[in-house]
Parts: C-alpha cells; structure tokens; sequence
C-alpha cells in the first residue's frame, strides 16, 4: 500500500490547494486523492511540468507555454486558452481549446473536441495508465469505452489557417512527460507509471483507437 492509496481528509477547504498559478521552471505533481473531485485552476506557468494524477470537477488552464501537463480524469470539460509550445495528456467528459499554438495533445474525451483559433494542433489516442486509473474513471463518472478523441469540431469562423495532424500510433506517454522530473520529484509514482505504460491495447486501460 502506497501513501496515495489513501484519501486526503481535510476539513478547512483551501481554494489555494486547486490552482497552480505564476510558476517558472517548477515541477509539480497532484497525487492521487489529493484533488478528490474539486475543481481545479492553471494559470500563467511557463517551461513547467504539471501533472494532476486525480480526478477532477473542471479544470480551467490560460496562458501557459512550452510546459508540459497531464490532467487526470475529469468530470466535465477540461477549457484551455492562450496556451502554446506545449503538451498535454488529458482525460475529460469535455474538452474545449481557443486561442492556442503548437499544441500535441493525448486525449481521451467523451464528446467531440471542439476548438477555436487553434493552430497546429497534434492528436494522439490516450495511453496514460496507473495503478488507481480506472477507479478514478469511476469516481468522474467517465466511461473507458467511449472515446471521439480523433472527431474534432472546429469552432473557428475562418479555419483555413487551422492544421490538425494526428500522432504516429506509436506515439509513447514519454514524450507529453519529461520523465527524468517526475523521478526525482516521486520515484515511487515513477516507477507505476513505467510499469503500467503499455502499448498494446487489449491491456490498456482506455482502448486504443485509431
């Protein structure tokens, strides 16, 4: 049994313990039962390493950069603006983007991606797994089964500057993470994540699709 198998009891609730704002060059990781389905902030974070591994309510990111994010289950829509340079692995009931660049994404989304002003934008099917994954797909009530990642609708009045590529199959989580971070920051949560990486779809947690 591993410190995050346990459930965060916090009587006094700190809005401040939900967002993540004015960061540079920091790692920061959410653990499991740290988050417990509250609604969570991102803002103005440059060259960052953010990776939420909860489940969520609503998760709201603006103006971050050349920084990498994961955002773990969440139960309605993930929006993100004004974001560029940077990647993203995100599980959601809704995912909605404007005003952002250079974007490589791993999603899975139980609707259509809507996006507006967004240019070059990646896809990729979702491959994240760990060990309480599935559960917290419970807990935000998402199904593993039902996922349109790949079916975006473009928001954009003019979308002809608008490119949207999909990812090599292949695509590894390694390359949304920087891995060497998140071993020094929590070799234990590290070393779930490497032993649960798996490629092949019929072990995955969420089913690969193309």
């Amino acid at each position: 049994v591993t410190e995050y198998d346990h459930a965060i009891v916090d009587d006094n609730y700190n809005s401040e313990d939900y967002e993540i704002k004015n960061k540079q060059h920091e790692c920061i990781i959410k653990l499991p039962n740290s988050i417990n389905g509250n609604t969570f902030f991102i803002e103005n974070c440059d060259y960052c390493d953010i990776y939420l591994f909860d489940y969520s309510a609503q998760v709201t990111i603006v103006n971050c950069n050349y920084s990498n994010i994961i955002i773990g289950p969440c139960q309605s829509s993930v929006y993100f603006r004004q974001c560029n340079n940077s990647k993203f692995i995100i599980a959601c009931q809704q995912l909605r983007t404007r005003e952002c660049e250079n974007i490589d994404l791993m999603l899975y989304s139980t609707t259509r991606p809507t996006i507006e002003s967004t240019i070059n934008l990646k896809l990729a099917c979702y491959k994240l797994s760990y060990h309480v994954l599935q559960s917290q797909f419970e807990s935000a009530n998402l199904s593993v089964y039902n996922n349109p990642w790949y079916n975006i609708y473009n928001f954009s009045k003019d979308n002809s500057d608008n490119i949207i590529e999909y990812l090599p199959y292949e695509t590894d989580i390694w390359y949304f993470m920087n891995k060497e971070k998140l071993k020094d920051q929590n070799i234990e949560f590290y070393h779930d994540i490497e032993k649960n990486n798996v490629t092949n779809s019929s072990s995955n947690c969420i089913p690969l699709t193309t």
